[in-house]
């Protein structure tokens, strides 16, 4: 529980950055939906950015927070697998199209699956807990959904992708908005 309350004090800081995250995923997704041949060639890049500029942000996180020995291996395994998944599909952006959906279905489905188990982990409850479940549970179901998807088709791949990103986006920019809220309420109250 440690974990989720730093968790919780650097997000009431950086509220704009967790939103604007969001609204660029959005927007990645809504032009992977309309425009897939334009989002196919940038996805590699951005997706793989995306990928170790969260994993660094979860890894850092962990280092600095109060976690229990577990919560911190899950958060550190999770930082330090979406680094690595990242690096390798920004270094290999011109190999082959399989390999790297591969890889981002697997992270995708990682990232799940770790949070679930964090939503476990949580011993009393903490408002805005089931974001992280619903989170979850649709990281779990699009990285399935990628692997079942016929490979060969680029086009169904970055319709996957997309759906995703606005997914995850709206979540992201609902917490900001409560975060932001919250953070509004005690500014009064204080």
């Amino acid at each position: 529980m440690l974990y989720f309350l730093s968790l919780s004090e650097t997000y009431t800081t950086t509220w704009w950055f967790i939103a604007l995250r969001g609204f660029l995923a959005v927007l990645f997704g809504v032009t992977a939906m309309f425009n897939p041949l334009l989002a196919a060639s940038a996805a590699v890049y951005i997706v793989s950015i995306g990928l170790m500029l969260d994993g660094l942000k979860v890894v850092t996180e962990a280092a600095f927070s109060n976690a229990t020995w577990r919560l911190w291996q899950i958060a550190l395994s999770r930082g330090v697998f979406e680094i690595l998944v990242g690096a390798i599909a920004l270094y290999n952006g011109h190999s082959t199209f399989k390999f790297i959906a591969f890889l981002f279905a697997f992270a995708i489905i990682f990232r799940g699956i770790l949070e679930f188990i964090s939503f476990l982990e949580i011993e009393t409850p903490i408002e805005g807990q089931r974001i992280t479940l619903i989170s979850a549970i649709g990281s779990i179901l699009i990285g399935l959904g990628l692997i079942i998807t016929p490979l060969g088709d680029e086009i169904a791949f970055i319709l996957y992708i997309g759906a995703y990103a606005i997914v995850e986006g709206c979540i992201q920019m609902a917490s900001a908005g409560q975060i932001s809220a919250r953070l509004n309420e005690a500014e009064v109250i204080a």
